[in-house]
């Protein structure tokens, strides 16, 4: 059996140079920078049935492996250091976030979506996880269907305010396989002023945004396609677009 196995490198000159992490026959699933050293990836091997994170906080000198909760299919992770953070992914078919304080030594799960009757396999993803240091985490969820005769997806927004301990659900956008409305990616929170802004793009031109921790929700349109968002003096500035025409979308917080 052949395979192309995933290789991890570093930079310490802004991309300049390169060297790869001696890591041999491993399959890379998700992987985060913290910053000031610190940095985490998942693993998996053709050769090992366990699945295991790795984590350094020396800019990858060495390096702590702990294996990952059993039948979980890791798709996303997100931690503010080397100790604390989530994993979000699949466990017996249903949506699950495990945390850990201690490096990946303990997990806690929670289930949050559940598999839906009839189907098979995980059909709920974890698209994007993102943990601040104020202790607040943003999940986004996908529901696609693969059965035939349900044409039916979801993208769902899921918040937690206490460290992980619980989470709420604060969007649910439901569509079709005709329709485009699927919630694509996670930027933000972005801090502006007294408020904080999250930012979701959508699969047309469109931002998805909250400006009250996801109590209510509003669309602002662009002229192309979401490239990223930046905030300064007190407002967000979104950047879009396709070819060689750009535009920009600005949002002042209310």
């Amino acid at each position: 059996m052949s395979h192309a196995e995933s290789a991890i490198r570093v930079t310490n000159d802004g991309g300049l140079h390169w060297r790869r992490l001696p890591f041999r026959n491993l399959f890379v699933g998700a992987i985060q920078y913290v910053g000031h050293g610190v940095g985490l990836f998942s693993t998996f091997s053709p050769y090992d049935p366990h699945a295991y994170l790795y984590a350094t906080a020396n800019n990858g000198r060495s390096w702590r492996k702990t294996e990952l909760p059993r039948r979980f299919d890791l798709q996303a992770l997100a931690f503010v250091n080397v100790t604390k953070g989530f994993i979000a992914g699949c466990r017996d078919g249903n949506l699950t976030v495990f945390r850990t304080d201690d490096g990946g030594r303990g997990w806690k799960a929670t289930d949050l979506e559940k598999r839906p009757a009839g189907t098979d396999g995980c059909p709920i993803e974890a698209d994007a996880l993102r943990l601040f240091p104020d202790g607040n985490a943003w999940l986004l969820a996908q529901k696609h269907s693969f059965r035939i005769g349900d044409a039916t997806s979801f993208s769902s927004i899921w918040k937690s305010s206490s460290d992980g301990r619980e989470w709420k659900r604060v969007f649910v956008a439901s569509v079709t396989s005709k329709a485009n409305g699927d919630v694509l990616m996670l930027d933000g929170p972005y801090p502006l002023g007294s408020r904080t802004v999250v930012v979701f793009r959508l699969d047309r031109p469109t931002l998805l945004y909250s400006q009250d921790a996801g109590a209510s929700w509003n669309e602002a349109r662009l002229p192309h396609t979401l490239f990223g968002c930046y905030p300064a003096k007190g407002k967000l500035t979104c950047a879009g677009g396709a070819g060689s025409a750009f535009g920009l979308a600005v949002l002042t917080p209310r």
